[in-house]
This record gives structure tokens, sequence and C-alpha cells, in this order.
């Protein structure tokens, strides 16, 4: 029993790391988008309010849409076509949600 220990481990601190890489990216990705849009970072009051709370909903939402449909618990080395389309469900969704 002790050989499955470390791979048990080793699984869930992957995923971990892919949750919190999704959660760096995810951020990354809307500070990008307000920047290209707003020309720079230089923006006015309403611009960051929209800003964070855009990103203090949108964010939560996407990781939980992620979480639910699965994709932190998949080994990503023996992803097939299921896989696929759980990652297109899922960025779907959130396309619609956020």
């Amino acid at each position: 029993m002790a050989p499955d220990t470390p791979y048990r481990a080793s699984k869930r601190v992957r995923n971990r790391y892919l949750f919190g890489s999704d959660f760096l990216l995810f951020g990354a990705s809307t500070v990008s988008a307000f920047a290209l849009r707003f020309e720079g970072f230089e923006w006015g009051p309403q611009q960051t309010q929209a800003f964070l709370l855009y990103l203090l909903f949108s964010l939560p939402v996407k990781l939980l849409i992620f979480w639910v449909v699965g994709l932190y618990r998949r080994l990503w080395r023996h992803a097939g076509m299921v896989e696929v389309e759980r990652l297109i469900s899922a960025s779907a969704l959130c396309g619609l949600v956020c």
C-alpha cells in the first residue's frame, strides 16, 4: 500500500497547481483585456470599479465551472476526446456566463 501513497499525493498536488495556475491566468487575462480595452493601465474610477467587480464575480465562477465539469480531477497525460469535450464545454459555459 505504500507505493500508492506518493502517487496519490503527487496527483493532488499537481491538480492544485493547475487550479492555482488557472486562478493566476484568469486574473492576468482580465487585467490584459482591460488594459487593451482602455489602452493602458490608467483607468478612471468607474473603470477600476467595473474591473474589480468583474474580477470578483468572474474568477470564482470560472474556477467553479471548471471544478464542477471535472477538469481538475483528470490525469492530463492520458487525455482523450472525452476530456477535450469537457474542456470545450467548460470554456463555452464560462464564455456564456461571464
